[in-house]
């Protein structure tokens, strides 16, 4: 088959591998290290044009087949040296020839799928059963050179681990923020040490965010051209996304010992992974999808093709010595979910979910599982989320917001409580095994109703507090004597979702 070939490559299990370490210094350091084989790929790829290279995902283009055969050869060894225990799948070298470029793409896609099916070796391959394991992974035997001081404390790491924390020292995604007025002096001193550091002493939040139809799109491109335009015009819409959600959030100061409130762990292709405060997560998502949307969108964004593109997101908030792999599985339960619940109801903008994780211990299912009470044909929904990606509308973002700061002031902050106390599916109907009759749904959305009118209704002693609850429940969209909405026979209630919001708004 004639030229030109193209190779597609794909770094096995990137989000499992950048989480490999319980430390947030080789968790960042890992993102580091990505970022630095995406921009050594024009080297390795000697005689090739990268069409496409971030988060450790390339296609690359040559003239000749013997020029793809090389890269085959030399990226695995390449990246191993730079990240010690990352893998790399590359497909075999598909001739584009005179068929449709999109064949080919199609063809390298399969191929490394189909690879790593047949599965691919991750990290060590051998170790003395009494070696010293790593401190960060646990799954690594420690270097003589792997003595290291995390927020001054000491710690052994291995060497995969090791070169992860190294590569923190380098800026990274600072260099990024400082095209942003006042963030010039900004470097990685300004960097916090650990979780808690990052958390201030409070709640962490770990937001994962995903732009929607991505794949469906490059599988629907055509040409080259058509490809290298969307693909840099995808990766730029996200970068600068996300430069301006974190500036919207964060006000750099130049005081002794000032940290960073928000951490950039993950930026490549069309996934993001933070990690904030908790007040500063849903201002940080809100800015984000909104800042997104309006480059994926319109006349003037003709990379995508005149077919808007929206972004979900989801997150996880936990305590700071939540396990972060953990937080990171709930988000990203979260996460397809608000993705499933966005191509149902078509909206383009994407969807908004979170979780606040009390339990020293959760999964996401059980999350999931325990908002909604469920029948063949009835179903009573005792939250809003996912809300819509959106400023404005109906089960929108922006809406909840506005209904959180009316809320902010004047209204009983134990009363909030109190409402979603009420919205809880164990203390509606028992947790049988299988789905709820339909009556017994029935009856528990009228019991429902019945204590949130009651409890709503005592507040028209204070007229101040009744004024707030009509006007947050009418930004809702819901009739404040009615707090629930009916769409296509499915209940839901956003009333319990206002007292998390009043302290993830950072209104409180």
């Amino acid at each position: 088959m004639n030229g030109p070939w193209l190779v597609m490559c794909d770094v096995d299990g990137v989000q499992t591998w950048l989480l490999r370490s319980v430390h947030l210094r080789e968790i960042a350091g890992a993102s580091q290290l990505l970022v630095d084989h995406d921009d050594e790929m024009p080297k390795v790829a000697v005689g090739g044009q990268a069409l496409f290279s971030g988060g450790g995902s390339a296609l690359v283009r040559f003239d000749h087949r013997a020029q793809a055969e090389r890269l085959q050869r030399e990226l695995p060894s390449s990246l191993q040296r730079r990240t010690v225990d990352a893998t790399v799948t590359v497909s075999e070298p598909q001739g584009v020839g005179t068929g449709p470029f999109g064949d080919a793409v199609a063809r390298a896609v399969r191929d490394v799928e189909q690879k790593k099916r047949l599965g691919r070796l991750h990290g060590e391959t051998a170790d003395a059963c009494f070696a010293l394991r790593c401190q960060g992974c646990a799954s690594e035997p420690v270097v003589a050179e792997g003595q290291v001081r995390i927020n001054n404390e000491p710690r052994l790491l291995g060497a995969g681990c090791l070169a992860r924390h190294k590569a923190r020292s380098r800026a990274g995604w600072l260099d990024w923020m400082r095209i942003r007025p006042g963030w010039q002096g900004i470097g990685p001193a300004h960097l916090p040490a650990d979780a808690t550091e990052l958390s201030g002493g409070g709640k962490l939040a770990l937001v994962l965010a995903d732009v929607n139809g991505v794949g469906e799109r490059l599988a629907s491109l055509q040409t080259e051209e058509s490809y290298k335009v969307f693909s840099e015009g995808l990766t730029r819409a996200v970068h600068k996304a996300l430069v301006e959600a974190v500036a919207d959030v964060v006000t750099p100061r130049e005081d002794d010992g000032w940290k960073l409130a928000v951490e950039v762990l993950y930026a490549g292709g069309d996934d993001v992974l933070l990690a904030c405060r908790d007040d500063l997560a849903l201002r940080l998502v809100r800015k984000l999808v909104t800042e997104f949307g309006s480059r994926a969108s319109g006349d003037s964004n003709h990379w995508c093709g005149g077919v808007p593109l929206g972004i979900s997101a989801a997150v996880a908030v936990v305590g700071p010595k939540f396990p972060f792999r953990a937080a990171h599985a709930i988000a990203g339960r979260l996460l397809r979910h608000a993705k499933r619940v966005a191509r149902q109801e078509r909206w383009t903008e994407g969807a908004v979910d979170w979780a606040v994780v009390t339990e020293a211990w959760a999964e996401g299912g059980p999350i999931l599982s325990d908002r909604s009470i469920e029948s063949s044909s009835l179903a009573l929904e005792l939250t809003g989320r996912p809300y819509r990606a959106s400023a404005a509308g109906l089960r929108s973002l922006g809406s909840f917001q506005e209904a959180c700061s009316k809320l902010a002031t004047e209204f009983p902050r134990n009363k909030l409580f109190d409402l979603r106390g009420l919205c809880s599916a164990s203390q509606l109907a028992p947790r049988a095994s299988g789905a709820a009759t339909r009556r017994a749904v029935d009856e528990a959305r009228q019991d429902l109703s019945a204590r949130v009118l009651d409890l709503v209704g005592r507040l028209q002693r204070n007229p101040d507090a009744a004024r707030r609850w009509t006007e947050a429940i009418s930004a809702l969209g819901l009739d404040p004597q009615k707090p629930f909405w009916n769409v296509e026979a499915e209940w839901r209630t956003p009333v319990g979702d206002l007292a998390e919001g009043i302290g993830l708004w950072g209104l409180s």
